[in-house]
């Protein structure tokens, strides 16, 4: 008996009805679908006999609602969550593809991206398959099994379902243990919502719908009067008469809508405990990552190689720091879909394989309008990018997300390599975090650390500048030194939109002495930046510099000053460059004589008097 077969008896032994549907698919393997599921172990064992069949449920009839979540819907879902007062955790599955089911005991319409886009329900009229199918040749599998939480009451309004009687299910022992923890978390959050009662403030009816909602969950009337004055009542006003809690508990209880234990839930080990994964294969014992490596080991490593030539290292970790607006996120959207789609960046082509960019701010419009642009604008429209994800971007303060992460990455694999992960931003993914403390800074490298040794993969933190930003990237001297290597984004001309990349560390390669130009053209509803020669953008930066040489140079010859005894001061240039409401201007003053110890050395020299500035015809002194 397979797996798939032993898990749907179990399940109908559980009292869940199952029914078959197609290997390796999801369509019904019955004519009426979701309406032939039984608990029936005959017919079970017939179905399973013909296939090895995956197996669907109605969560209608198990008593549940199911929250599906597409890849693309995740920060949708955030958004609803945050805005709408949250939910109690419960339990999920990761589904083949990438997105999440998450269970939740109550009823509610099946319906498609009405709560959210990508976002949708499986309940009345629908059905979810659940582990260990296997779609596409990924399997269902829980990622969080906990016991199943009772249905917000924002998510039936969003839904709009009409209010009907439900009737508890007869499994469902009162005041269980797990249900009386579900009840107590229910208090705690109207509690952190502020829904408590108030007099003058529908108070009464408030008393009256939390005590309802707290005998949905399987508690009986005395426990959840208990539970209410433990929980709830100290945080009301007034406060002082538990008699008042207690008449509108046995009210709840006699003129209710729904069952006592409506929403009550079977503990996840009663639901789903029966089902076991399949255990992992035996193999060879791991390799500690503190092995000793003999000089023969040392030997067969891998010479250091680069995923971008000059700029990127395979397997490294990357800070790339540039002041906010300077088109940062631009290029390394370009970067990771250069990576995967095999085609030139920054200039050179990088190593092909998967790129997946994870992003905690604006992840719609670089799905959208980036990614269709930048496909425009390379030529590649009509390809399929099978080798580029999308994803949220974990919080780092939760070791769960991090893990969350890992997994999701390793899932989408299958064999394929793994070559860049972008972090859209450092900031955003130590939300929680201190970046000026060095230790909260450090975790952070850890963070990137881990994804590049367990992956093989490099890794791009994007991040911002300080103030000053001369002074480096904002936050702790940690990121500098714990990085790879770390790259600058300079804007040079915000109308050109023109850009420079720098290259200011690289731990084991010698730094370019010269940065990657960029100028950006509007493509669609985006942007899209292309390499630019070193001629184009020397213009640029010549326009935008009002010290340019050639600039000084051709105020030098407007005043005649082409020799040493027809000289100007330091004030008289800051005149020809910039006319006469120039005068006395220090700021400008010093910025000039700064240069002539560098740029325009050649066009200054010091004398007793101060600097002197000439544009000398010759080589020889005049």
């Amino acid at each position: 008996m397979t797996p798939l077969h032993k898990h749907a008896l179990a399940l109908a032994a559980a009292g869940i009805p199952v029914f078959p549907c197609v290997v390796d698919g999801k369509a019904p393997a019955t004519d009426n679908g979701f309406h032939d599921a039984t608990t029936d172990v005959d017919q079970i064992n017939a179905w399973w006999s013909r296939a090895d069949y995956n197996i669907a449920i109605e969560p209608e009839t198990a008593g549940w609602l199911v929250i599906d979540l597409d890849p693309g819907g995740e920060e949708n879902w955030v958004k609803l969550v945050q805005e709408s007062g949250g939910h109690e955790p419960t339990y999920e599955v990761r589904t083949p593809r990438g997105g999440r089911h998450l269970y939740f005991a109550g009823s509610g319409f099946s319906s498609v991206q009405r709560l959210a886009g990508h976002v949708d329900t499986r309940g009345v009229g629908g059905y979810v398959l659940v582990p260990p199918s296997v779609v596409g040749g990924r399997p269902y599998t829980v990622s969080q099994n906990r016991d199943i939480a009772a249905l917000p009451a924002w998510i039936s309004e969003a839904l709009g379902r009409e209010r009907v009687h439900a009737k508890a299910d007869n499994r469902v022992e009162p005041d269980q243990p797990h249900n009386i923890e579900r009840a107590r978390r229910l208090l705690l959050a109207r509690v952190a919502a502020g829904r408590v009662a108030l007099k003058g403030a529908g108070g009464d009816a408030l008393t009256y719908s939390t005590a309802a909602e707290v005998m949905d969950l399987g508690i009986s009337p005395e426990l959840a009067g208990d539970l209410m004055l433990e929980h709830w009542y100290p945080h009301c006003s007034p406060n002082d008469n538990d008699d008042f809690v207690r008449r509108k508990v046995q009210n709840a209880a006699e003129y209710r809508q729904n069952d006592i234990g409506a929403w009550a839930a079977l503990s996840s080990q009663d639901a789903f405990g029966h089902y076991q994964p399949p255990p992992e294969p035996e193999g060879p014992k791991k390799r500690s990552r503190f092995a000793l490596r003999a000089e023969a080991d040392q030997e067969a490593g891998r010479d250091p190689a680069w995923l971008v030539p000059e700029l990127i290292m395979e397997a490294s970790t990357v800070l790339l720091m540039g002041p906010s607006g300077s088109y940062k996120s631009f290029l390394a959207l370009d970067m990771a879909l250069s990576i995967a789609a095999g085609v030139d960046t920054f200039g050179a082509r990088p190593l092909q394989g998967v790129s997946v960019y994870a992003a905690l701010e604006g992840l719609p419009n670089i799905e959208r309008a980036r990614r269709r642009a930048w496909k425009v604008g390379r030529g590649v429209e009509g390809r399929d990018l099978a080798d580029f994800y999308t994803t949220v971007a974990p919080a780092i303060g939760f070791p769960g997300e991090i893990q969350e992460f890992g997994d999701q990455i390793a899932e989408i694999l299958s064999g394929r390599k793994l070559r860049l992960v972008v972090i859209d931003t450092l900031a955003k993914s130590m939300a929680g975090l201190n970046e000026n403390d060095s230790r909260d800074a450090g975790q952070f490298v850890r963070f990137c650390d881990n994804i590049r040794d367990d992956f093989g993969c490099s890794v791009v933190a994007i991040h911002h500048m300080g103030k000053e930003t001369d002074r480096g990237a904002r936050g702790s001297s940690a990121f500098h030194a714990g990085f790879d290597t770390v790259l600058e984004v300079k804007k040079i001309d915000a109308a050109a939109k023109a850009v420079e990349v720098w290259v200011r560390k690289h731990k084991d390669a010698e730094e370019r002495g010269t940065p990657w130009t960029f100028k950006g053209q509007s493509v669609g509803q985006s942007l899209v930046f292309y390499t630019s020669s070193q001629e184009e953008h020397r213009e640029v930066v010549t326009d935008q510099d009002p010290f340019a040489t050639s600039k000084v140079a051709k105020a030098l010859v407007a005043a005649e000053a082409t020799a040493r005894d027809r000289a100007l001061s330091t004030p008289q240039l800051v005149i020809g460059l910039f006319g006469m409401d120039a005068l006395g201007d220090e700021a400008l003053t010093r910025k000039l004589e700064k240069l002539a110890t560098g740029p325009l050395r050649t066009l200054a020299e010091r004398d007793e008097t101060g600097w002197l500035w000439w544009l000398p015809l010759t080589g020889d002194q005049q």
